[in-house]
């Protein structure tokens, strides 16, 4: 007796027997007379759908070979977030389990930005309307973002990954709790030591500063890091790292006074002898900053060293931009300290 092959399921095909699978279940959320019998069975065929389209992307590239597997996996999810925005709480407390939602993260790794933005809006409204699955969600957060440190190359999705953090962090209450705290210093700025750190470099920054808007204590844990891991040959990254000081120092006050001749205005200093004319222009931005014009006025001292080092610069720089422009620095100074240079 000769034993029939199982028949193949072209792209058609499957793609209405999934199609098929979101209407079951959206007839289930939107009817007036829901079963238990009936959530259950939802719940099932979702996972099962979002399991298939799991094992399809990890046994294959995403290559032309499955571009119709791509766009039919971004038809799902759009429909799957209409569902989660429209439905109550409780009907999707029945259908929508944690192991489901666990496996919805392994697509941030899909190297297509459209559906990674979606993977993300769908977990953006899983965490505002699951308010019993956040603690289960932040810890699936830190997993990914452990796994993103400890390998370097896979860097897929942490942009996506930051853009809902930050989202997380600014619906947080003041003080903020001791668990953020950890996820700051341990999993978010480690980030920038990540060589690929460029692609995601604008959510970085923003998830800091979300941060520091909610207390402005965390700047100097902060600028510590990043004068610590400076990095000493990436131009590319160095430009990254000092915009992010561009960024913190205007938020901070006399309190930072201290910390600021100890360490941050030493590290500074050597910056503006950088060889990288950009660099140094945008280093010398930084002293404008009101935050150290006030610095100069009541610490003689620093300015002293201040004037000494661009007065080399200036002299010594090969860049004529740079020299000219530190010319001008020296004027202003000169003006609003009443202080020659």
């Amino acid at each position: 007796m000769k034993l029939c092959k199982p028949k193949k399921i072209n792209n058609k095909r499957k793609k209405s027997l999934e199609e098929t699978e979101l209407k079951q279940i959206c007839q289930v959320f939107t009817s007036p007379f829901i079963r238990e019998r009936d959530l259950k069975q939802s719940s099932k065929q979702l996972e099962n759908v979002i399991l298939q389209f799991q094992t399809e992307f990890l046994n294959k590239k995403q290559t032309q070979e499955n571009i119709q597997e791509l766009k039919t996996r971004k038809e799902f999810w759009e429909g799957l977030l209409k569902l989660i925005t429209k439905s109550s709480k409780i009907i999707l407390y029945s259908v929508l389990k944690k192991s489901t939602i666990k496996i919805l993260f392994s697509f941030f790794k899909t190297e297509d930005q459209e559906e990674r933005d979606l993977i993300k809006m769908i977990i953006h409204q899983i965490y505002s309307k699951y308010v019993s699955y956040r603690i289960f969600l932040r810890q699936l957060i830190r997993n990914f973002y452990l796994n993103s440190i400890q390998n370097e190359e896979d860097f897929q999705g942490i942009s996506e990954m930051l853009e809902i953090t930050k989202s997380i962090i600014s619906g947080l209450k003041v003080p903020i709790k001791k668990e953020y705290n950890q996820d700051l210093y341990k999993i978010i700025l480690p980030l920038f030591k990540n060589p690929n750190m460029i692609s995601y470099s604008n959510s970085l920054k923003l998830c800091v500063s979300e941060f520091i808007q909610k207390d402005l204590n965390f700047s100097q844990s902060i600028l510590q890091f990043l004068i610590k891991f400076y990095p000493k040959t990436n131009y590319h990254k160095q430009i990254i790292f000092i915009s992010e000081f561009q960024e913190i120092i205007p938020e901070l006050n006399d309190s930072f006074h201290q910390f600021t001749s100890d360490s941050l205005f030493p590290f500074l200093l050597k910056l503006i002898n950088c060889d990288n004319s950009f660099v140094t222009s945008k280093t010398l931005d930084l002293f404008q900053n009101i935050f150290f014009i006030d610095f100069f006025c009541k610490s003689s001292k620093c300015l002293g060293l201040f004037t000494n080092t661009i007065s080399n610069c200036g002299v010594n720089h090969w860049s004529s931009e740079i020299r000219d422009k530190i010319k001008i620095l020296g004027f202003e100074m000169r003006q609003i300290c009443s202080d020659d240079f």
